[in-house]
Formats: structure tokens, sequence, C-alpha cells
């Protein structure tokens, strides 16, 4: 886990990146339930105290739910350690016998919480660990809760944190048609390990068993049919098992049914000579703790389960996981190599003895696409940070490295992908040499000559290129004229503003770059106009891009702020929903075809001060 000392929480940098990419994708997201997508082992209990500490401390009341009770207890310790200050925290869980509502952090089971959340109070944020487990459907439990909870703060926010943010049936757990909006932060697989927060795996070649003959029912292989296919070859299974945990410490085995865990058992003892454990989902509270007590801490090397520990149990010492069952699941094959993943002393690898043919069938979680159904847009791991980003981007989000790239036609030099100019040294061992300057969006002939290509910028007049003597097509020249025609012709109106949003914009061309969406709802500026006569504009300011319509968005931007333009399209939406931008009384449209173009804005306020956005309470 993270470094502590008391009275301060040393978060690890992601830990730290998850925390502000949460609460700036809130600030500017009015209104969006996000997503933390966090692998097993990187500290999700840490990273849901600092969250609950920082809002607690702003006088914001935050629940945090889990399925298991066990779950409950270890946030709630984790939160008790680390966290300082006059906080006040409880658990509200009936299987604990606690119903502590009347504190700054509730940890709580939703089966708990659900038809009495109105003993909680007022709530600013609902922290739900393992998200992927909450349904899509508002008529669910966790839907009908937030519902409620909306009732009286509409401002409440839902929080995801989960290492599988999708689903075998439904897909991710985020965007359209879910319950959560997006993914406000994710960390790979492959950065963790990289950067030794998590136990590395090996995955040597065993005898699979062939379940291409089992039904499919209910998105997975059917149990009892996948349960007699195992049985078959128990045997074996048993003997690699055996022979390739010889000098390891805790054997972790996923079985099929309970009579193939009991088999499994069975074999074991009688092969070895030593015990082994089994807990199924009959297993009596007692036995199940008696059992995981004298595997975790104790003499027990083998422990058979079915179906039951794939989530809210922790062993850091298990450096085997034998897979006896085969799984469609791309979220529980995660969860099952994820029991290996925590660090322990002395474990500096662990097996997974995959017998179901699962990697094969569902890949291996380090990749950075894995368990993402097709439809969701490809994902790359940066090669400086190992962090994700989609496959599109031109530059990794987190470090910035430029991971697309194109040639310049006149130099030969590489460049980002979106790059306006070519940047490159003429001359790269003379310090003082030109850039090459070639404008990538300038008209150019691109006529062919004795083999090569003419790139020689044309004017908007020119119809002939004056080197080769190729004749051009006008089309941008054609479309100027029009354009001119066009605004001869254009009819202007003054409208009276009644409202204005602000909305981040993302183009459906992944390749292209946000803008600031402001929209007004407006009526006529003139006598007697009402609400019947009122129409929606919008205006998109092009924040984060180059150029002149960069110039554009900057000269808009002092009209109406005292602050520094900001890089992005988010500070820009942070400062928006602080109050840091004065609203126009009025604005003038044009007709641009079909569209109506704002192109004025009339101001009665005075330019709001500078305000320092940092100081403000959490958007919750």
């Amino acid at each position: 886990m993270s470094d502590l000392t008391k009275g301060k929480i040393k978060l690890r940098d992601y830990q730290q990146e998850a925390i502000d990419g949460l609460l700036s994708y809130c600030a500017a997201n009015p209104g969006k339930d996000p997503v933390l997508e966090l692998p097993t082992g990187s500290g999700k209990s840490v990273i849901i105290a600092e969250f609950c500490r920082q809002m607690a401390k702003r006088g914001k009341k935050v629940l945090v739910l889990c399925r298991q009770k066990e779950l409950v207890l270890q946030n709630c310790e984790r939160f008790t350690q680390l966290a300082w200050g006059d906080y006040t925290v409880g658990v509200y869980c009936a299987g604990l016998n606690r119903k502590e509502s009347d504190c700054d952090v509730v940890f709580a089971t939703v089966q708990s919480v659900a038809k009495n959340i109105h003993d909680l109070g007022h709530l600013s944020a609902i922290l739900v660990d393992e998200c992927h487990q909450v349904p899509p459907s508002s008529n669910s439990q966790y839907g009908q809760m937030i519902g409620e909870v909306r009732k009286y703060n509409p401002r409440c926010r839902l929080i995801g944190l989960t290492a599988t943010p999708y689903r075998t049936s439904t897909g991710m757990v985020y965007g359209e048609g879910s319950v959560f909006d997006d993914c406000a932060y994710s960390v790979s697989v492959k950065r963790m390990l990289e950067s030794g927060n998590i136990t590395p795996w090996r995955h040597p070649t065993v005898d699979e068993v062939d379940v291409s003959n089992v039904k499919i029912r209910g998105n997975d292989f059917d149990l009892g049919e996948m349960g007699e296919e195992f049985e078959a070859k128990l045997e074996s299974n048993v003997k690699e098992i055996i022979a390739a945990s010889a000098n390891r410490s805790k054997v972790l085995i996923f079985a099929t049914t309970v009579k193939h865990g009991e088999a499994l058992k069975e074999a074991i003892m009688m092969a070895t000579g030593q015990q082994c454990g089994i807990v199924t989902g009959d297993s009596s509270k007692l036995h199940r703790e008696v059992t995981l007590d004298q595997f975790c801490g104790g003499p027990l090397k083998y422990l058979v389960n079915i179906g039951v520990l794939t989530t809210g149990f922790d062993c850091p010492s298990v450096d085997v996981i034998a897979v006896c069952r085969a799984t469609q699941s791309a979220g529980l094959w995660y969860q099952i190599v994820g029991r290996g993943m925590r660090l322990s002393k002395g474990k500096e690898d662990f097996l997974v003895l995959d017998f179901g043919g699962n990697f094969d069938r569902l890949g291996d979680p380090a990749e950075a696409n894995f368990g993402r159904p097709a439809k969701a847009p490809e994902r790359v791991n940066c090669p400086e940070c190992s962090n994700h980003c989609l496959k599109s981007d031109v530059r990794c989000g987190e470090c910035g490295h430029v991971l697309l790239t194109k040639i310049c036609p006149s130099c030969m030099a590489e460049q980002p992908k979106d790059a306006k100019t070519c940047g490159s040294k003429l001359d790269r061992e003379d310090l003082f040499s030109d850039d090459c300057g070639f404008d990538f969006t300038a008209r150019r002939c691109r006529s062919e000559i004795r083999g090569d290509i003419c790139l020689v910028a044309l004017g908007p007049d020119e119809d002939i290129c004056p080197v080769c003597g190729a004749e051009k097509e006008r089309k941008a020249a054609g479309q100027f004229e029009k354009h001119a025609k066009r605004k001869e012709k254009a009819v202007r109106a003054r409208w009276s503003v009644q409202s204005v949003e602000y909305n981040y914009h993302k183009p459906k061309d992944e390749t292209k770059r946000p803008t600031l969406r402001v929209s007004y709802e407006v009526w006529p500026a003139v006598e007697g106009a009402s609400r019947l006569d009122r129409r929606r504009f919008n205006e998109w300011v092009t924040i984060e891009h180059e150029g002149w319509v960069l110039q554009k968005a900057t000269e808009w931007w002092k009209l109406r702020s005292a602050m520094a333009m900001p890089a992005t399209v988010d500070e820009a939406m942070l400062i928006a929903t602080q109050g840091g931008l004065r609203e126009p009384s009025e604005i003038v449209t044009e007709k641009d075809g079909k569209w109506d173009r704002v192109v004025g804005a009339d101001f009665e306020e005075e330019i709001p001060p500078v305000i320092d956005i940092f100081e403000e309470e959490a958007p919750f």
C-alpha cells in the first residue's frame, strides 16, 4: 500500500492523479456521474479515504457503498487509519449490527441503506466500490436509491470505482444507457506492473480442458456440463497443480461446481498428505472465517473455492492460482487473476495455471483493450508513461508524449499528426538553424514533375501553378465567392438573453479537438416578446485550437473575463461554473445557410473580478 506517516497520507503518483482527475471532472461536468478505473492492488481504499477526507474537510457528507460487509470494514478501517482531523466516521450494515448515520463519512452495504437512505440526511456524494456490479437500469436498487437522494440534493454525485468497467452482457459500465456517464481517470495495468505496484504473473503451459462442446447459458458456460468436462481431467489437473506449486507458498484453486471442488480437495489431500480447505456459497460463516484464517495466516497451503473468492478477498501471499474452470466473462477472468496481484514480502511473481483456456479466449489482463467490447474506442498504452490513450490520440493526455506522427514532405522530418507547420530544424547540428516552417494547411499544387511532387503554395486566386504550370481547380476560391455573396444577403437579428449554459463539446471525429459550447436561451429583443417566442442558439469557443480560431477565442474570452485565457476546455468550464465570466444581456445572430451564427454581444454587467477557483468548495 501507500507509504504512511502519522497524520499524513503519502499518495502514490497515480493515486493523486485519480483524486485530481475526479475533482476536475466533477467541476467541469455538472450533473455527470464518473467512474475511476483502478486495477486490483492499486489501493482503491486509500483513494476512497483521501477523497472522503477532502469532502469532509469541506463540510460535505459522503456515503461509501460496498456489496460485502468485509469490504465495508476494510474501507472504514483504511479511512480511520489515514484521515486526520475532527471527522466522524460510521458504519451502516445490518450484517455487522451497526447503523451509524449521523457522521461525516458513512461506510455501508447497499442492501442495508437502500430502504433507509433518508436516515443518512443530506448527501453530497455516493461512492460505489466494485461499481461493475451496479445494474444499468434506473429501477434497480441502486437506481431507486440515488433517485431518492436527488429529490433532496440534485447535485449529489454518484462515483464508481472498479478494476473492470465492463460487463459481458451490456458492455462498458459508463456511457449511453448506463448509470455512469464517463471515465474520469484510469491507470493501466502495464503502468502498475512497470512501477512495481502489483505483482507480475506467469502462465506456464498446462494440459487444458476442451470446453468447445459445452453449451453457453446466460452469457457463460453451463456450469453442470463444464463440471463434467473438468471432472474427467481431474487427475491430470491435480498432478500439474502439485508439481507447479512444489516451491510455492499459497495455492488458490477455482473450481466449477461443488462436486468438482470436493473432488479436487480429496485428490489433493490424497496426493500430498496435506490438508486442503474448501469454501462454497453454502459454507457457514464460521467455517468460512476459520478456513480463510488458516489459509491466509496459517499452515493451510491449498484452498479450493467455488465462485466466492473473486471480489472482496485479499490474501497477498497467494503465489499460485489454479483456474480449473472456463469463463466467457472478461470481468470474472480479471478478478480471478487479480487475487494474486497484491504485493507480499518475498513474492517476486505468481503463477496462473489456466486449465480452462481463458488466456487464449479472453486475453491477458495487462493488454490495453482487455475486456473492452468491440464497439468501444480502441486503446493503446503510451510508450513513455504506460497510461491509457485512445488509438486516435495524437498525444498522451498524461505526459504529452506524441503518439501519432506524419512526415513533412519538404524536409522529411517526423512531426505530430496535428501539427499545422513543421517545426524541425533545417540543420539539426546548428542551434541557430531556421525551422522548416512547411505549412501543412496551405493549398498546394501537388502535381507530379519528373517523379517528384510539386509542393508550391498557391494563392486563393491562382489557377495555374507558377512553377510547374499545372492547372488547378479553384474549389477554395469558388467557395469563397459563394460565401461572399451569402454575406451580402445575410440578415441579422437581435435577441434578449434569458439564460446561458456552458458545456464541454467533444466532436464525433475523435481526431478533432474539444470546444466550449455556449448555449443561449433567448427571445426577440423587441417590445412584447415572451417565452412563446423563445429560441436557443449555440456558440463554439475554440480554446484548445491554434491560429486564427484561437485568436477569435481569446478575443471572446477577454470580453467576458478578467482571468487569464485558459489552456483547456476543462479549465474554462471550471471558471465559468464558478462565476468567472460575465454574460451578455443581448446577442446578435446572422443567418449562415440554414444555421444562425452568434456574431455579436452586448453587456450590461461589468467583468467579474479574478476568482481563486482552487479555494472554492467542492462541486457536490
